[in-house]
């Protein structure tokens, strides 16, 4: 069996596939910027406010990007809600790296982040071991 490959081969004729290269769903967010690590967590707001999302870090800033729940419905019910624009993920917490004061762990597996405009952040990242080494990695 003589595939196409080769009869371009035989042809002198060179065939280029396509390379899919895989990208963040939150890199619309972050254009020009290298995404470090995602992370399932919340949003701490209060004692009875957490949002649900994803906690982003690139090579310049930590971010909080809310994902809307859609409740039951099944999978077409979630792609239509998807598709209208309903339910979109939001930027809530975005905190460059030149604007960050300090951070700081008020609670077992919090991360506080405060900027220099005395604002505080609180999250909570599922992986929490991950994310302070990171954050310790950036203190040096």
């Amino acid at each position: 069996m003589v595939t196409q490959n080769r009869v371009a081969e035989l042809a002198g004729i060179s065939i280029f596939t396509k390379t899919k290269t895989v990208m963040s769903k939150f890199q619309d967010f972050f254009p020009g910027e290298n995404i470090l690590s995602e992370e399932q967590g919340f949003y701490v707001k209060g004692i009875l406010n957490a949002k649900t999302g994803t906690i982003v870090m690139t090579d310049k800033r930590v971010a909080f990007v809310e994902q809307k729940m859609v409740p039951g419905g099944g999978l077409l019910v979630r792609a239509a809600v998807e598709v209208s624009g309903v339910k979109r993920p939001k930027l809530k917490v975005d905190v460059p790296f030149e604007e960050m004061d300090s951070w700081e762990h008020p609670k077992k597996h919090d991360i506080r982040i405060k900027n220099k405009a005395g604002e505080q952040f609180t999250l909570r990242p599922v992986k929490y071991d991950v994310w302070d080494a990171k954050l310790k990695e950036l203190k040096k």
